[in-house]
């Protein structure tokens, strides 16, 4: 498939966006670094996915070419592929100046399945592209190379399970946060069968004033008029500080789970070589079990919603907390108890 540009060539923009397609669902993720406007100052909060009409986008390039298509946009529920079209000509006919612009768009056809497409917009170029897995920008660059060699090793993305798939998903994006211009600070998309959520890093500022408000009602999932009034006027400050609390944990082992799968892939040539004792290994498979549970968990809460859902994962990341501790201060006593004896 045609590649559209190599933003280090092309364009004064530097980011990094991706998508990906698995089985009946869609990721997309978003570093937050960006410029405001049409100054030259970088700022690490930009906000870059935006949920319109039931379909999630991601952007790079020119911010006020990207958000003027997209508000130009109507915000009425519909089909990704009308969507897509509209939001390309519109993208074109605002585009006066001959700038660039690249949407990552997520939705659901007219027949419900979900599907991925990439538009691109410049003085050049003009045109829609149908996508499995896409990552522009130029963290891209790091992106791809580490997906070119894990699929030489056999490790494609959509050969696994929703957790092995969502996470060499993040850590593609992780490779792409190497570039100097790009961040770790994520905005995650997701479209599921059952309509589509979003997950911001929680120093992210939104381009609008009601955007928290909006974002945080949308993962409540409240269908009650006047529970959202509450919502959006009331606690939204309380309900974003426990949405912005399972970022953390969410973000935190996923963040693990890249590390101990590096390390159980290293402690495996040395067991091979002799130098690492088989008992080492086995418990690296319970701990990454553990930490796939919990991704697991995180990841139906943030496509499911609900602030039930939200809260009781919270309550498990306290336990977990707490078995942790007790375990560090059981180990301390019993390393003290050898010393005194």
């Amino acid at each position: 498939m045609k590649r559209f540009i190599n933003l280090n060539k092309f364009s004064p923009f530097m980011t990094n966006i991706g998508g990906m397609c698995f089985r009946d669902k869609i990721f997309l993720i978003a570093d937050s670094m960006g410029s405001v406007e049409e100054t030259s100052t970088k700022y690490d909060s930009v906000q870059k996915l935006y949920n319109k009409g039931d379909n999630l986008v991601v952007i790079a390039g020119n911010p006020n070419l990207a958000k003027t298509a997209i508000n130009s946009v109507t915000n009425n529920p519909q089909p990704v592929n009308h969507f897509v079209y509209e939001l390309f000509e519109k993208a074109k006919e605002k585009n006066i100046c001959g700038s660039t612009a690249i949407f990552l768009v997520g939705g659901h056809h007219e027949t419900g399945q979900p599907l991925l497409y990439r538009i691109a917009v410049s003085k050049e170029h003009n045109f829609v592209e149908r996508e499995e897995i896409i990552f522009d920008g130029s963290g891209s660059i790091y992106a791809d190379e580490f997906r070119r060699c894990s699929k030489k090793l056999g490790k494609d993305p959509n050969k696994f399970d929703l957790v092995e798939s969502f996470s060499s998903f993040y850590d593609l994006e992780r490779y792409g946060s190497l570039d100097s211009f790009v961040n770790d600070k994520f905005q995650f998309g997701f479209v599921t069968p059952e309509g589509v959520s979003r997950l911001y890093h929680p120093d992210i500022s939104f381009d609008e004033e009601r955007g928290p408000r909006e974002y945080v009602a949308e993962v409540i999932k409240t269908e009650n008029l006047n529970e959202k009034i509450l919502i959006q006027h009331l606690f939204a400050r309380e309900y974003k500080k426990l949405i912005d609390t399972f970022y953390y944990s969410f973000d935190s082992d996923m963040r693990d789970y890249f590390k101990i799968k590096q390390t159980y892939t290293e402690h495996t040539e040395e067991y091979f070589r002799g130098t690492c004792n088989i008992s080492v290994l086995n418990q690296l498979v319970e701990e990454r079990k553990l930490i796939q549970t919990n991704i697991e968990e995180a990841l139906k809460t943030i496509m499911q919603k609900g602030i039930d859902k939200f809260i009781n994962y919270n309550k498990l990341q306290i336990t977990r907390q707490q078995n942790l501790m007790e375990k560090i201060q059981t180990t301390i006593a019993d390393i003290n108890a050898q010393v005194n004896k």
